[in-house]
Parts: structure tokens; sequence; C-alpha cells
């Protein structure tokens, strides 16, 4: 396993306690795959990716949200691009 998913699934063993660093690691894989994406001119992608995660950033103190893990956008073009 990864060093990334194995953060995850530590984290994930305590979700209520560990909300706020899963938030703050998922937030910093997804800048690193902006990163990649923008070096490649996948704009498309990345703007899918901002969509994707705009509830959170409009959520209020108190809101419900959910976390939804989801397939990697380009995964069925070029799995290698990640």
């Amino acid at each position: 396993m990864n060093s990334t998913k194995q953060k995850f699934f530590d984290l994930f063993e305590d979700i209520d306690g560990n909300a706020e660093k899963i938030i703050d690691t998922q937030l910093e894989c997804l800048e690193l795959r902006m990163m990649k994406l923008e070096k490649k001119d996948r704009w498309k992608d990345i703007l899918a990716i901002v969509q994707e995660y705009k509830e959170w950033g409009l959520a209020k103190e108190n809101d419900d949200y959910h976390m939804m893990w989801m397939n990697r956008i380009s995964d069925l073009i070029d799995s290698d691009d990640m």
C-alpha cells in the first residue's frame, strides 16, 4: 500500500476525530493532481475537480456534508497521468 493510501487508511479508523486531517490530506492530494494536470494542459479535468469539491468550499459550520471516494477523472483515458 502506498504511503498516501496508508495515511488515509489510518485516518479513517477514527473519522470523527480525524475529520480535519482527512480533509487536509484530501485537499493536498487534489492540489498535486491539479498541478500535474496543469502541466499537461488538462484544463477540463481541473475544472471537473473544482466542481466536485465546490460543496466543501461553500459549506458553513454545522452543515452536513459527505465525503465521496471517486475514481480519478482520467483513469479511463490514461492511467499514467496521475
